[in-house]
Order: C-alpha cells, then sequence, then structure tokens
C-alpha cells in the first residue's frame, strides 16, 4: 500500500499563482487507536513481535477476544515443549 499523494499536481491556470501553505503544528498524540485483524495480532504475539504489555483494548468484545487468543497461544506453546 502506497501514498496516496502520489498523483502529480495539476497545472495552474494561466494568470494565477499558488501559495505554500504552512500547517500548524499540533501536538503528537500520546496513543493511537488501530484495527488489527486476530490472526495478525495472534501472529505478532507468537513471534514475540510485540507483547500485552504494549497495547489494551478499548472494549469488552476485543477483550475477550484477546483472553481466548492468549490462552490458546499459551496452550499451543505448552504442547510444542
Amino acid at each position: 500500500m502506497g501514498m496516496p499523494f502520489t498523483a502529480r499536481p495539476a497545472k495552474l491556470a494561466p494568470g494565477t499563482s499558488s501559495q505554500r501553505v504552512e500547517w500548524v503544528a499540533e501536538p503528537e498524540p500520546e496513543f493511537v487507536t488501530i484495527s488489527i485483524s486476530s490472526e495478525c495480532l495472534q501472529r505478532l504475539l507468537a513471534k514475540r513481535e510485540l507483547f500485552v504489555e504494549n497495547f489494551s483494548c478499548v472494549d469488552q468484545g476485543s477483550r475477550k477476544r484477546v483472553h481466548r487468543l492468549l490462552l490458546n497461544l499459551a496452550r499451543s506453546m505448552s504442547e510444542s515443549r
């Protein structure tokens, strides 16, 4: 998936000009809300590329799904020993 700003800018009509827009710097948010598939989350946790300490669930349904996912992951890790 590439950047959405790959198109060339349109040419200005004769006799018109453009001005550079200075965007007001906004503070970076401390947290970012994302959506990730259960499959991808399980893969990241299994490969230890993401840890449960690094995220939190924003709703009860997600919390239950992550809890089941972690139990299944722990079960599969103990069976592979």
